[in-house]
């Protein structure tokens, strides 16, 4: 068996690609410009943002978030806010997408999911003006059922089968956040912790009809063993500049396992020709985030610059068991790490008290990357060879630029991204089909 289904997390989902429009529109990180979009990120600042619903269109997918903050009392807020995303990876933080492990497993793909959803309940608790306690709660939910069956009638035929898969997955996901105002030297002093849990479980089931009975000829099957991930971050703000720093780190333990009943009896036996097999699979990720800014605001434009720092470091183990003869098959180890660092430049321009303009670029440099590969070959329970492999590397800059304006109607912002190439390469011109948005929202003002 080759075919493996991996179980990961994201850094709690509706979090890790939702941006508004605003933000995009001028590439910059939720931690260097203040909006109404921070609440998901620092759960105190929805008392910022109270008396607001908004809601987000996020890509061609049909993927969008939406949702309202509003003040329970004086001093409690609260924020609730559900997201719908299109086709994802389970709970996906391996950077996968520029390797292919070449070696004797697949590798740990996630299975593709169809549509997954997300509910966040936000709270802030402020016990002075300069004093709050903020949790968010974050829950992922997401399943895709599948049922094929070829079915001879009106009386069923040796040959006849019935095939059903069943993958769902879920996160619960929290974030505190201590927020503490005009303290010490900072004008802003937050800290917080995210933790979660994520649950999945994957079944395919091959029925054969044969000999006037139903048999269970494959069965595949992926659980999980344990899973958790924990970060730590602050955000720090003076009159000088902006900093902020995140330490992530995320664990996972699952097993698959596949089974073959090749002669129809429902015992799983080596004399059968019968195959009982899988894959027991360790997997861990560190990430190192550090960010510094400074934005400037005054009557009609704000502008900002900003860098940040990012290291990543994943390994995986994986082992294939013949679990009927008790020997293990393969075994393969990966490692690698990545240092990125990303500048970032915006300006928002406040043309008319209807209209307001942006634009901004975002610099990514891959400053190095490098992977270790060991693959042992076993016979007999025993290594007998070990194939090694590494390199190392760095990327070439490249720079994504985006613009982007806001109309102020009445209660209604509506914010727009849009691609600038699409903009001067449009369909009526050119017969480009690509659409001119990035993202868009809708904030409407209850007050």
């Amino acid at each position: 068996m080759k075919k493996i289904l991996a179980v990961l997390f994201v850094l709690v989902a509706v979090m890790s690609f939702a941006t508004t429009g605003r933000l995009t529109g001028f590439q910059a990180p939720f931690w260097a410009v203040s909006d109404s979009y921070n609440v998901l990120q620092l759960p105190n600042t929805v008392f910022d943002y109270t008396g607001l619903g908004q809601l987000e269109y996020l890509d061609s997918s049909g993927s969008y978030y939406g949702g309202m903050n509003f003040k329970l009392m004086d001093n409690i807020a609260m924020g609730l806010y559900f997201h719908k995303a299109g086709q994802a990876y389970i709970f996906n933080i391996w950077n996968i997408e520029f390797f292919f492990p070449p070696m004797d497993t697949d590798g740990i793909y996630s299975g593709v999911l169809g549509t997954y959803y997300c509910f966040d309940a936000i709270t802030s608790y402020k016990l002075s003006d300069n004093f709050l306690i903020g949790l968010l709660i974050n829950y992922v939910h997401s399943h895709d059922n599948y049922d094929e069956s070829s079915l001879t009638k009106p009386n069923l035929a040796n040959g006849d089968y019935d095939d059903e898969t069943k993958n769902s997955a879920h996160e619960l996901n929290f974030k505190l956040d201590i927020t503490l105002k005009e303290f010490a030297l900072f004008n802003l002093f937050d800290i917080g912790l995210d933790f979660g849990i994520p649950m999945h479980k994957y079944s395919y089931t091959n029925k054969v009809y044969d000999t006037n009975a139903w048999w269970d000829y494959d069965v595949e099957t992926t659980e999980l063993n344990g899973a958790g991930y924990m970060g730590v971050w602050t955000l720090m703000k003076t009159n000088i500049v902006d900093f902020f720093f995140k330490f992530y780190n995320a664990k996972l333990d699952h097993n698959s396992r596949f089974t073959n009943d090749n002669n129809y009896d429902g015992n799983i036996t080596v004399a059968g020709g019968d195959t009982d097999e899988g894959e027991e699979t360790l997997q861990n990720i560190s990430e190192i985030h550090v960010g510094l800014s400074k934005s400037k605001k005054n009557a009609k434009m704000l502008y900002f610059f900003a860098a940040y720092l990012q290291s990543i470091s994943t390994k995986w183990h994986t082992k294939d068991i013949d679990y009927l003869n008790n020997e293990t098959d393969e075994e393969y180890n990966y490692n690698d790490s990545e240092l990125y660092i990303n500048f970032y430049s915006g300006i928002e321009y406040y043309m008319k008290k209807w209209l307001t303009l942006r634009g901004g670029f975002k610099l990514e440099c891959l400053l190095s990357s490098s992977y270790t590969i060991e693959d042992p070959d076993w016979t007999a329970n025993a290594v007998t060879d070990i194939y090694n492999e590494s390199d190392k590397y760095s990327g070439t800059p490249y720079i994504n630029i985006m613009v982007g304006n806001t109309f102020h109607l009445g209660h209604f912002d509506i914010d727009l991204a849009f691609y600038p190439d699409n903009l001067l390469n449009i369909f009526i011109a050119t017969g480009n089909s690509n659409s001119i948005v990035a993202q868009g929202s809708i904030i409407y003002y209850f007050k």
